[in-house]
């Protein structure tokens, strides 16, 4: 169950009251899917909580769609909290094994946020056989999935033997 955030922002300062609506919408985005346990945390019904998340579904779409939000940045933004979160896990942790999954999913996480900002966090190498048998050694920073990497191989490899039939 996602903890209920507190009612205060600290970012705009002690005393300033959030809606309920916006936070029931953040722990939706952190995971919790089930209307019912969101209306007892907000002590609102869980219909009235379900109308309230589509409604900002559709106002963050538009927003995304009409340009007056960069989705790029808010999923950006969205890591960095989810960073900040593993953080306070790790420093709460009772056990070895708590602290070791949450320094792995901060490895991950700023992969990701390496990811999302453009930042080559891989090196991968492949040899060409040239004429002769001679290696020849490509060596590129690349950021994928391994069946990306395995297509962008494939080309690599086809494009060292035009060039060598040339």
């Amino acid at each position: 169950m996602v903890k209920k955030p507190s009612k205060t922002d600290k970012g705009l300062g002690e005393g300033v009251e959030v809606d309920w609506k916006d936070l029931a919408w953040c722990a939706w985005l952190r995971g919790e899917r089930k209307y019912a346990a969101l209306g007892r945390q907000f002590d609102k019904h869980w219909e009235t909580v379900k109308r309230a998340i589509i409604a900002k579904g559709k106002a963050a779409r538009l927003a995304i769609e009409s340009g007056d939000c960069d989705a790029l940045a808010e999923y950006i933004d969205g890591l960095y909290e989810e960073l900040q979160e593993v953080d306070s896990l790790f420093q709460d942790a009772d056990n070895d094994n708590a602290r070791l999954g949450a320094l792995k999913h901060r490895t991950y996480l700023r992969e990701k946020i390496a990811a999302a900002l453009g930042v080559p966090t891989e090196l991968a190498a492949l040899q060409l056989s040239g004429k002769g048998g001679d290696p020849i050694e490509h060596t590129v920073a690349f950021h994928g999935t391994a069946e990306q990497l395995a297509k962008f191989a494939g080309r690599a490899i086809a494009r060292g033997r035009e060039v060598l039939d040339e």
